[in-house]
């Protein structure tokens, strides 16, 4: 297998980005003296996803990228890497990170769901004009946990104000 098995599907530049990244987050020095102080110079033929997870936890960053690194340095040979990624297959990074006490968040999907607040004044400015279905107000708000009926509809209001004029009006 070659060298690239991650990265199969990506572009070059991509390729070059996630290399530079791994280097610039791993130097070399440090990731020597994490394998002789750390990991107590434990043969690498008996790595396991436990070493990679502590790697990945120190390092701060992806168990991919951590193999990658260790790869790129000739540190793990392709029997080894191939055997520490049916390892996080069959054990998943998460549960790796917990037996260690890591960081499992660092094998989160980011939940923040950033859009622009104008977005939403045009979604609901645009429905309250009558220019969208209500459908496409619910879908729009549902996307960032909102409902529909949280708006209320100007035109409705101005209706129940006219009606209280008129019962006003009739008391006169």
């Amino acid at each position: 297998m070659s060298s690239v098995w991650i990265l199969s599907d990506r572009d070059d530049d991509e390729i070059e980005a996630n290399y530079f990244a791994a280097c610039l987050l791993m130097p070399t020095d440090k990731i020597l003296k994490f394998m002789r102080l750390k990991l107590n110079d434990k043969n690498i033929k008996i790595w396991n996803g436990l070493d990679i997870a502590r790697i990945q936890t120190t390092f701060n960053v992806s168990y991919d990228m951590t193999l990658i690194r260790l790869k790129a340095l000739g540190i793990l040979d392709n029997t080894l890497l191939e055997n520490l990624k049916l390892e996080k297959i069959e054990k998943t990074a998460t549960k790796l990170l917990n037996a260690i006490k890591g960081n499992s968040d660092l094998c989160k999907s980011s939940e923040a769901k950033k859009i622009p607040a104008e977005y939403l004044e045009w979604v609901i400015s645009n429905y309250y004009d009558k220019l969208i279905p209500r459908k496409s107000l619910e879908t729009a708000l549902d996307f960032v946990d909102l409902k529909a009926d949280d708006f209320a509809d100007p035109s409705e209001e101005l209706n129940e104000d006219e009606s209280f004029d008129d019962l006003l009006r009739g008391m006169d």
